[in-house]
């Protein structure tokens, strides 16, 4: 029997990051994500966060090919 082989994508937890950078909660930069609370310098983090993160992935899938 063959095995198919999945890739998947394991992000790192962006709220604990940003939570120990700002020294707030996780919930509460969860919060913020989600748009519960309005907080400009914590949102801020978060998406230059994802935004690297992404940036990162695309990197190493163009050198790694499937």
């Amino acid at each position: 029997m063959e095995k198919t082989m999945k890739h998947s994508i394991k992000r790192r937890d962006v709220a604990a990051i940003v939570a120990k950078i700002h020294g707030v909660s996780d919930n509460y930069v969860r919060k913020v994500m989600r748009g519960e609370r309005e907080n400009e310098a914590i949102f801020s983090s978060v998406m230059e966060i994802i935004e690297q993160d992404n940036l990162l992935i695309q990197a190493v899938q163009k050198a790694v090919p499937l």
